[in-house]
């Protein structure tokens, strides 16, 4: 038999007779709690799972298993402890031995009118007792006791209402760690501790991705002061368009083009091409448009994904498609000897089946490729005339 201090649990009184008895325990914390895992004695040690995959070290208390780690085992007077080793603890019975303890030391807490600041320590350890329980644990307490702590509690305030200073702040808040304020009760000295909130973090932002037809833009912050990263959307996700460079086109039968382009908005794309007469018209999943060998009218329609969709006419017709009009290109241009310029007109229609060709008045003074390309060879003044069937354009380019 030894003697302990109140409210000592299995784990220190273990603790404290190792020396005595010339052994040493091993211990490491588990989901419930402190497990004494393994025993050394005379340079041999006994370690769990030595003797089976169930066998390991349990302790009792006046012969019943407790449901806790040993450090949340309390002890009362008279109990006995035993530190035994076992081949399977699966057949062992582990009947909450804390439960039976809590409810003790709730039974035996006076009535509510009859609580002093004498019972204080006793309704601490009740509190202590009863919070070291596990959930399943706490549910075996009967309410009516559970109530009786609770009443407790709230007489030992009556009895006693602290007065507390205006607190001082012991550690700032920052946005990394929060903040903690000690209040002292002017009247008993006993102290209680606030927790000061995070301050807001400092977030410099950047974009990761822009708005597109299926999201809004998405945004990174970075705090410049402890360096936490968050994401966030920004905006709205952006209205779906559609656009061709056409409204309607040419074709002779049997002619090609892969002229028509679509313009729509940030991230949406082309999910088809149709045609309304394939016998007039076909166009293939890259927008390539190509005339039958009849005459006639059809409607090209074109859907995004984003299901924006927009029409193209195609009439189809026996003759060539001849250009009507030159356009995109200056009047006048100023070149410096050796400076180079490509022109790039714009031909009407964009179906037009009549080459492009390009000529100079004076090919001393600048020359013209046949891609178009202006190439200043000496000062002076010459016209670059631009052909295209019938339509023509003159551009007048003096060289400094």
């Amino acid at each position: 038999m030894i003697e302990v201090g109140a409210n000592e649990t299995v784990y220190e009184v273990i603790k404290s007779l190792e020396e005595k008895y010339g052994f040493k325990i091993y211990d490491r914390e588990t989901q419930y709690g402190t497990y004494i895992y393994a025993v050394e004695y005379k340079d041999v040690t006994l370690s769990e799972f030595d003797n089976g995959q169930n066998s390991g070290w349990m302790d009792t208390i006046n012969d019943v298993h407790p449901g806790v780690g040993v450090a949340k085992q309390y002890l009362n007077d008279g109990d006995v402890i035993v530190l035994h080793y076992t081949d399977d603890y699966t057949k062992e019975d582990q009947i909450p031995v804390a439960v039976k303890s809590t409810k003790r030391a709730l039974t035996n807490l006076p009535e509510t009118a009859d609580l002093t600041l004498d019972n204080k320590a006793a309704v601490e350890a009740a509190r202590k007792a009863y919070d070291a329980l596990t959930d399943e644990q706490k549910e075996m307490i009967p309410e009516e006791l559970v109530k009786k702590l609770e009443a407790a509690e709230a007489r030992m305030k009556e009895l006693h209402v602290h007065s507390w200073d205006e607190g001082k702040v012991t550690k700032e808040a920052t946005c990394k760690e929060e903040g903690m304020k000690l209040y002292t009760c002017t009247e008993c000295g006993e102290t209680k501790t606030e927790v000061i909130p995070k301050t807001d973090h400092k977030y410099t932002w950047k974009v990761v991705s822009k708005a597109t037809v299926f999201a809004p833009e998405k945004q990174q912050g970075t705090c410049s002061v402890c360096g936490a990263v968050v994401n966030r959307d920004n905006g709205k996700k952006l209205t779906a368009t559609i656009k061709l460079n056409a409204t309607s086109i040419k074709l002779q039968k049997k002619q090609t083009t892969k002229k028509i382009r679509v313009a729509m908005a940030n991230g949406d794309s082309v999910r088809s091409w149709r045609s309304s007469n394939k016998k007039i018209a076909t166009v293939n999943s890259k927008g390539v448009i190509k005339a039958g060998k009849k005459t006639g009218t059809a409607k090209i329609t074109v859907t995004l994904m984003s299901g924006k969709k927009a029409t193209l006419k195609v009439k189809v017709q026996t003759s060539r498609v001849r250009t009507t009009k030159i356009s995109g290109l200056k009047k006048n241009v100023r070149l410096k000897k050796g400076q180079k310029l490509t022109l790039r007109p714009v031909i009407s229609p964009l179906t037009s089946q009549e080459k492009v060709t390009y000529t100079s008045s004076n090919k001393k003074v600048a020359t013209v490729s046949k891609k178009g390309v202006i190439t200043a060879k000496k000062k002076g003044t010459v016209k670059i005339t631009v052909r295209s069937g019938k339509k023509s354009y003159v551009i007048k380019v003096k060289v400094k």
